[in-house]
C-alpha cells in the first residue's frame, strides 16, 4: 500500500512539474514575443517609437527602416542594376534628399512593395527614380520571384506583421537594435549606398561578354504587361507634381535579343509601354539605355554583362538629375 501511495504521489508531482514547465514555456514565449514587438527590431515604426536607425546588412530587411526615414524625400528603386547610383550625388544635383532602396536579386513584385512602403511613409515626396530591367516585361500576372523576400515586413496590415515577427532572424536584429540605441555600435548608413565598383577586379574578358546568352523576353509583343499595370496604380497615389524618372539600365550588347526577332519586338513593346507610362505623368521621364550603342559595346564599361561601372553610373545620375530638374 505504501508503494502504491508513493507511486501516486510521484505521478502527481510529475504532472505538476509538467504543467509548470508548459506554463513556463508559454510565459517565456509570450515574453520573447512581447520583447520583439516592443523593440521593433526592423525599425518599422508600427507600434512604438524608437530613434530611427538599425544595424542590418541585408537591404531586404534594412530598407524597412530606410524607406520610412523622414530625412529623405526621394528614392532609387530597383535591383542591383540600380544600386550603384549614388544617392548623395543625386541629392547634390537635384536638391532632393535621396535614399537607396534597391534590393539585389529582386524583380517587379518586390520593387513594387518597396515603392508602396516609401510612398506610404512620405506625404511630401521630392522625386522617384525607378531602375526597371527586362524582368518588368513579364506577362505572368503572378509576378514571380526568384529569391525569398519578407513581404510580411512591408505589409499594410499590422496583423500580418504580428503573425510573422516571431523568428530567429528577428532576435538577431533585436540585439543589434538595442546596441545601436545604447551607442555601442554605429547604425547603418541611412542612405543605404553600397558601391560594388569599389571591389577590386580586372577588366572582364571581352570574349565572355560577347558570348552571353540573350535575355529571354517571350515571343508575343502584344502580350500584357501586368507589372506595368500595377506600377501605374501605385504611382497614381503620388502627387502629379512629383518627378518620376524611369531608367532602363544598360547591359552589354550581347545580352540584347537579336534584331528583328520576336524577342526584340517584345522588348521594344515593353519599352514603349514604359515610355507611355512616364509620359502620362506631368513630370515623368523615360531614359532608355537598354540599347545597342557604343556604351554597351565597350567592355570597360562593365564588370560583367549586366553590371555597369561607376563611370556609367555617373552619366546616368546626370541624366536623371536633368530629367528631375534642380531645386
Amino acid at each position: 500500500m505504501l508503494d502504491a501511495a508513493q507511486h501516486s504521489a510521484d505521478e502527481a508531482a510529475w504532472r505538476r512539474f509538467d504543467r509548470l514547465a508548459v506554463l513556463g514555456a508559454i510565459a517565456l514565449s509570450f515574453g520573447a514575443y512581447l520583447l520583439l514587438v516592443v523593440t521593433d527590431p526592423y525599425d518599422t515604426g508600427r507600434f512604438f517609437r524608437w530613434p530611427i536607425g538599425i544595424s542590418d546588412s541585408s537591404p531586404r530587411t534594412a530598407d524597412a527602416s530606410r524607406g520610412r526615414d523622414p530625412r529623405f524625400n526621394a528614392a532609387v528603386f530597383g535591383n542591383s542594376r540600380g544600386q550603384i547610383l549614388d544617392p548623395a550625388r543625386l541629392s547634390d544635383l537635384t536638391g532632393r534628399r535621396f535614399v537607396q532602396l534597391t534590393v539585389p536579386g529582386t524583380r517587379a513584385r518586390e520593387q513594387l512593395t518597396m515603392l508602396h512602403w516609401f510612398v506610404r511613409h512620405h506625404a511630401d515626396i521630392g522625386a522617384v527614380v525607378l531602375v526597371m530591367d527586362e524582368w518588368w516585361c513579364t506577362s505572368d500576372p503572378a509576378l514571380p520571384i526568384t529569391s525569398p523576400f519578407p513581404f510580411w515586413l512591408y505589409a499594410d496590415d499590422g496583423i500580418v506583421y504580428l503573425k510573422s515577427i516571431m523568428r530567429t532572424q528577428a532576435f538577431d536584429r533585436l540585439w543589434r537594435r538595442v546596441r545601436v540605441a545604447l551607442h555601442m555600435i554605429p547604425p547603418n548608413d541611412p542612405a543605404g549606398y553600397w558601391n560594388y565598383d569599389l571591389i577590386a577586379g580586372a577588366l572582364p574578358d571581352a570574349r565572355k561578354l560577347e558570348s552571353a546568352t540573350p535575355m529571354a523576353m517571350g515571343r508575343v509583343p502584344d502580350a500584357p504587361f501586368p507589372a506595368l499595370e500595377r506600377l501605374r496604380d501605385e504611382i497614381a497615389r503620388i502627387d502629379p507634381a512629383v518627378p518620376i524618372v524611369i531608367v532602363a539600365p544598360p547591359t552589354f550588347h550581347s545580352l540584347l535579343p537579336a534584331e528583328g526577332s520576336a524577342e526584340a519586338a517584345r522588348l521594344a513593346a515593353c519599352k514603349q509601354a514604359l515610355g507611355v507610362l512616364a509620359a502620362s505623368r506631368p513630370r515623368g521621364a523615360f531614359i532608355d539605355l537598354l540599347v545597342d550603342s557604343p556604351l554597351t559595346r565597350d567592355p570597360s564599361n562593365f564588370r560583367e554583362v549586366i553590371h555597369y561601372r561607376g563611370s556609367v553610373a555617373r552619366g546616368i545620375e546626370d541624366a536623371v538629375a536633368k530629367a528631375i530638374g534642380g531645386g
